[in-house]
């Protein structure tokens, strides 16, 4: 629909005024409406690849502590003298996977606003749809409001944990 607006204004413009102004509103649009849109379902889909890496960096870490058995195992190594890295690499990608289901959780919220489900009650067939949650700001000070983590924000984090364990593995 904005498209097609635009293209009637682009068709009936006449001066360079107009055009300039329509550029103008062109690009408010898609940063007020378009690109937050875009920006949600692209963390939507980087949710499951991110899923799918957390989970390659979890088998990673399996597999290195047989390693270490093994190592172990046969007198080469110190299984102890691991342990606190193997320990940090597992924290890291538990701290990973629990970004990951918060950014889950809010894709989901928005969605949910996004996508109202109907309630049907048992006392009559009549369908209503859910009102709106209200959202506020998370306040941590009387004077500065602070917003919640966006969901980019959260798998951005995420992935920096998810490295921060594939270089403790190289340790």
């Amino acid at each position: 629909n904005a498209y097609k607006e635009m293209q009637s204004r682009l068709k009936e413009a006449e001066s360079l005024k107009e055009i300039k102004q329509l550029a103008s509103d062109f690009k408010t649009w898609r940063s007020a409406v378009y690109n937050p849109k875009v920006e949600k379902i692209m963390s939507f889909a980087l949710i499951f690849q991110q899923k799918n890496i957390l989970d390659t960096a979890f088998q990673r870490l399996e597999k290195i502590k047989s390693d270490l058995e093994k190592l172990s195992g046969a007198k080469l190594i110190k299984k102890e003298e691991f342990n606190k890295l193997v320990d940090k690499a597992n924290s890291s990608l538990s701290v990973s996977d629990s970004l990951i289901r918060e950014a889950e959780n809010l894709i989901m919220l928005d969605f949910k606003d996004l996508f109202p489900v109907p309630e049907i009650t048992a006392s009559s067939t009549e369908i209503t749809v859910a009102p709106e949650p209200v959202k506020t700001p998370l306040i941590t000070d009387k004077s500065v409001k602070k917003e919640p983590p966006t969901p980019k924000a959260l798998l951005d984090e995420s992935l920096k944990q998810i490295k921060l364990a594939y270089a403790i593995f190289m340790d």
